[in-house]
């Protein structure tokens, strides 16, 4: 029943250490040069059978961009009413998963539920 989809991106610093260890009283110094090059997000449609889609797109992903990939890869192939196979989408907290014609889209064309209300 259980469809996931989240967001994930790649740089040339996603390797990169954000903190460091050093003895008490100094500081940690990092010397890295500042190159972020190519910014590359993925967005996928997973199901407990594997990826259903994924899309990659250079640069973030917008509240458009994900709107117009549930239409695409979500209500149009996958959609079911509850408790048949592919009909329960789970999202995290991301600001772009919670706007209205997020939840027109999965409430009214897919026929999903959204919780909470």
């Amino acid at each position: 029943m259980l469809l996931f989809t989240d967001e994930s991106s790649k740089d040339d610093k996603t390797v990169s250490w954000r903190w460091g260890y050093s003895r008490i009283g100094s500081r940690c110094y990092s010397h890295e040069p500042f190159v972020r090059g190519k910014h590359y997000t993925i967005l996928p449609l997973l199901s407990i059978d594997g990826y259903l889609a994924c899309e990659v797109f250079e640069g973030s992903v917008t509240g458009k961009m994900f709107e117009k990939f549930l239409l695409t890869h979500v209500v149009c192939p996958c959609h079911a009413p509850v408790p048949r196979p592919c009909s329960v989408l789970v999202l995290d907290n991301c600001a772009i998963h919670h706007g209205p014609a997020v939840r027109d889209i999965i409430e009214g064309e897919a026929g999903m539920s959204c919780l909470p209300k």
